[in-house]
């Protein structure tokens, strides 16, 4: 595997930046959603809703947004941490997609969170019959 690909449509980039430019030099980690199939779509700084919305209405034809996401086995990804329905498994693309984005470095800084959500998608997968 080559990496995840790291999506953002044009007009989020701008508005993220816009809405981001309070935060300063401090790095804003990894922000975005997981698809089941483990592409990594990032977004802004608590722009997670207002992207699920994107998203849903990309691929799957409604607005409906974080809901439907996460119901659809979509994890959400906040500053490095992997987060999903309790009743959803990890797929293993996911995992793969976590475990490239640790390898890569890019955020030394949340390495330990990666780390975290990937022992737990690893107790997860190793519960599935």
């Amino acid at each position: 595997m080559t990496g995840p690909l790291l999506f953002s449509p044009p007009d989020m980039m701008r508005d993220n930046a816009a809405l981001n430019s309070d935060v300063g030099d401090r790095p804003l980690g990894i922000n975005g959603w997981l698809s089941p199939d483990g592409t990594f779509y990032t977004c802004g700084f608590r722009e997670h809703d207002r992207f699920a919305a994107y998203l849903t209405t990309r691929f799957y034809q409604s607005p409906e947004g974080t809901r439907r996401l996460e119901t659809e086995h979509w994890m959400r990804v906040s500053n490095g941490s992997f987060r999903w329905l309790t009743r959803n498994r990890p797929t293993w693309a996911q995992y793969e997609t976590a475990c490239d984005l640790l390898n890569q470095e890019l955020f030394p800084e949340i390495g330990e969170r990666i780390r975290f959500s990937i022992r737990l998608m690893e107790m997860a997968l190793r519960e599935m019959p």
